[in-house]
């Protein structure tokens, strides 16, 4: 355990500095590194989820989670284009398809490109959705209210909802670097979520990923060290 002190606006979140205990995720799997809060707690991931917290009480349904998938595409990118290539792969349609689709009542508030995850060029989303822990199957038209990105057709779906659902609200970053696709996302109710946000951004500016780029002319091996 150790004290940091971690200040930044992470992907405009425009959160204050704050200093905590912390603790230090590793997963040397999928070169990726975290540090989340000593009252936080790690939970169990399934999946393509490699590493998900929430704090101990559990307290306004807020977490952070990692999602890492083997997604080699760019590798034959140098880095001065990673920041154009990322935008076209996590564009629109990759949030839509990827993240939207398994989000009920979904609206956009913002969308950045380009945006950053640690060292890596990336693309970021912020929604709010309904939450909905006892469901009922209904009927129900699916919309976007996208800021920056292209409406979806108007189709009838089949969805969720309830009596006591809750609206949520979160911000995820995703970017290709290296042989995989990361995708980090905070999130919380709603109405609780900016009490959140000095939290949230300490462990977005806290990510790092294994260097992946040493040479200007394209994705190899360093070997001069």
């Amino acid at each position: 355990m150790r004290r940091i002190l971690s200040a930044c606006a992470v992907l405009l979140l425009m959160a204050s500095p704050a200093q905590a205990d912390v603790f230090e995720y590793h997963n040397p799997d999928y070169d990726f590194s975290v540090t989340f809060p000593d009252d936080w707690r790690q939970m169990n991931v399934t999946g393509n989820d490699r590493f998900r917290v929430q704090p101990m009480h559990g307290k306004d349904d807020a977490q952070c989670y990692m999602n890492v998938k083997r997604d080699g595409r760019l590798t034959i990118y140098s880095e001065k284009y990673m920041q154009t290539a990322n935008a076209l792969f996590l564009d629109d349609s990759f949030w839509k398809s990827e993240v939207l689709a398994d989000h009920l009542n979904y609206e956009v508030m913002s969308f950045y490109a380009p945006a950053g995850l640690g060292p890596a060029y990336a693309t970021s989303l912020q929604w709010v959705w309904r939450k909905v822990d006892n469901p009922k199957l209904v009927a129900q038209t699916t919309e976007i209210n996208p800021v920056g990105l292209t409406p979806m057709a108007d189709i009838e779906v089949t969805t969720v909802i309830a009596p006591g659902s809750k609206v949520m609200q979160a911000i995820s970053t995703a970017a290709i670097y290296g042989e995989n696709r990361y995708r980090f996302t905070c999130q919380a109710e709603s109405e609780h979520f900016g009490g959140w946000r000095p939290v949230f951004s300490d462990i977005f500016d806290s990510i790092k990923l294994k260097q992946k780029y040493f040479l200007p002319t394209g994705y190899y091996r360093n070997f001069l060290k």
